[in-house]
């Protein structure tokens, strides 16, 4: 019996994956994800590269203190400032299948004041509450100022809506020249601050300067592909009605939001938790390790938003079986690749650490290690995201959020004091298992064949 099933079930694995080699929209990812994870890989190895020279410049003890006060004003831009472009996906899709031009023309209009009050209070929040969190994260008078300054520029962060406009109409090529242009940038401003001899001042001014860069290149292109769509005189539609049109967007914003700023909170409050108890040297450490865990996990965000679209449209029309099957063909497909990667790079850890940051930076190596772990768990499902969103679960998506981020810092304290910075790592590994699970759960639930004949009254 147990072998017949087993038998089965690789029989139900082969025809997933068979049928979806001819599939048009997993072709379409593939393009779509092929023009991202090339940007995206060039991006990482120009990220790796810039991360040396900061490390090497700066020393553990400057680095430390750098890490913190990028890492305090991203955590406030993340938490105050709420983005847009999932919403504009998601109700974007369906303006668009129903032709619809108005109400895509408010939803853009809409999106953008939106990013305009979040990008404001998100510099202002950050700029007041600098002097009160620097204490507890060790940070002195001078390395506060430096953090307030770079607050300012979070105002600059408009850069929500123009990805949303270049994702929903196929623009991914863009998106991936932006990409490698951004990551190009920061290593050549890095580099250049670390030949002229740099301290803490230059990285800083490297960090603002990009931040800039950024959002006035986004706003061209996105902006510019509207104009190119035919959706001129964006500014001239009226708002009267805009919840009306898009029921129940405000809360699809802020749930899934809100799971975002959940994972925020793990993946940047850890580390002024560990600064808070260790110091900032072992802040820069610790964040070594996060920040090669982001550059792995970055490698998934090409393929969830490449598809998102073509999910989201595919939920709409009610073609379930097909949703279903693609969100898992692609999410055991990534599992499968990132974990074979994941051993292949632990196995030359030590080296590569030493090779890159040099030999002060070798206890970073076990912390690595296990946020390797945490992250080949989350890439295992990395289009639950989009797949839940797109389903309407977004409450039920931050549910499960709310459970591993609490369970998360429930453990990190204890285990920090007790296995220092690695215990931090540890903390992600238990919190990112029980996402995982609860999240399959609910993904599995909503697309069960009880459901397959009918359409979600919702979508």
């Amino acid at each position: 019996m147990v072998k017949v099933t087993a038998v089965s079930r690789i029989n139900r694995l082969r025809e997933l994956f068979d049928a979806g080699r001819s599939d048009a929209i997993l072709r379409r990812v593939a393009r779509n994800a092929s023009y991202l994870l090339s940007a995206n890989f060039v991006a990482a190895v120009l990220g790796i590269i810039t991360l040396s020279v900061t490390a090497r410049s700066l020393g553990p003890l400057a680095f430390g203190l750098f890490v913190l006060i990028e890492i305090y004003g991203r955590s406030v831009d993340r938490l105050v400032r709420l983005e847009s472009w999932h919403a504009v996906v998601r109700y974007g899709a369906d303006s668009l299948e129903q032709d619809q031009s108005d109400e895509f023309r408010q939803l853009i209009k809409g999106s953008t004041l939106f990013d305009v009050l979040g990008a404001t209070l998100s510099a202002a929040f950050g700029i007041a509450l600098a002097t009160t969190i620097a204490p507890l994260l060790q940070l002195d008078a001078w390395s506060t100022f430096l953090a307030q300054c770079y607050c300012a520029s979070l105002a600059l962060s408009l850069t929500s809506t123009p990805i949303a406009v270049l994702r929903l109409f196929d623009k991914f090529g863009i998106l991936a020249r932006l990409t490698m242009v951004s990551a190009t940038t920061r290593l050549l401003m890095a580099t250049a601050a670390w030949v002229a001899g740099g301290d803490l001042l230059y990285f800083v001014i490297v960090l603002i300067v990009q931040q800039v860069i950024d959002c006035v290149l986004m706003l061209y292109f996105g902006w510019r592909e509207l104009h190119r769509q035919g959706y001129d005189h964006i500014w001239r539609v009226p708002m009267r009605g805009f919840f009306g049109t898009f029921a129940g967007v405000a809360g699809f914003v802020w749930h899934s939001n809100l799971n975002v700023m959940l994972r925020t909170l793990t993946q940047r409050f850890d580390t002024m938790i560990v600064a808070a108890i260790l110091g900032p040297a072992a802040a820069g450490l610790y964040q070594l390790s996060q920040r090669i865990a982001r550059l792995l996990v970055r490698f998934s965000g090409p393929i969830a938003q490449s598809i998102y679209p073509d999910i989201a449209k595919l939920w709409v029309r009610g073609e379930i079986a097909e949703f279903r099957r693609i969100v898992i063909l692609l999410n055991v497909a990534i599992g499968a690749l990132v974990t074979v990667g994941v051993l292949i790079a632990s196995s030359q850890m030590t080296f590569l650490v030493s090779f890159a940051f040099g030999a002060q930076f070798l206890p970073a190596v076990p912390i690595i290690l296990a946020r390797l772990v945490a992250v080949a768990l989350f890439l295992s499902g990395a289009v639950l995201n989009p797949a839940l969103l797109s389903m309407n679960l977004h409450r039920q998506l931050s549910r499960v959020t709310i459970i591993g981020t609490t369970i998360f810092f429930v453990a990190i304290v204890p285990l920090v004091f007790a296995f220092g910075a690695f215990g931090a790592a540890l903390a992600h590994v238990v919190s990112t298992a029980i996402w995982l699970i609860a999240g399959y759960a609910i993904f599995l639930a909503g697309t069960s064949p009880g459901v397959l004949e009918a359409k979600p009254a919702d979508a």
